[in-house]
């Protein structure tokens, strides 16, 4: 039984290291730290009261992920597609998916923090 929690942890998805960070729409949020700000681990995406597990990751391209996390608190499931600048320093995000079915929801063009995620 260790060796099979062992290999499913080996093996979990993962958010490639250019995303990680904390992220803001505004620069007076990493300032401010609060509920404005999107952390972003390699198995956690979290904002506010939101922490979804992340379920599944796709390399689109370099520089671009699509990732399926998972709130079992509040039983949602997002997809969300995460496309980095060529500086690594603005992150453009949008959910394209919820519970499964297709959305169209705004673009959002976030900063990265200098803070790093702890």
């Amino acid at each position: 039984m260790i060796a099979a929690a062992l290999l499913a942890t080996a093996i979990a998805p993962a958010i490639p290291a250019p995303f990680l960070g904390r992220w803001a729409e505004r620069s007076s949020a990493c300032a401010n730290g609060g509920h404005d700000m999107t952390d972003i681990e390699p198995h956690t995406v979290s904002e506010a009261e939101y922490a979804g597990a992340v379920r599944a990751v796709w390399v689109v391209r370099p520089g671009q992920v699509v990732v399926t996390d998972e709130d079992t608190d509040f039983e949602i499931r997002v997809t969300e597609r995460l496309t980095l600048s060529a500086d690594g320093r603005t992150l453009v995000w949008q959910v394209v998916r919820r519970d499964g079915r297709a959305v169209r929801e705004p673009v959002f063009r976030m900063l990265r923090c200098a803070e790093a995620v702890r």
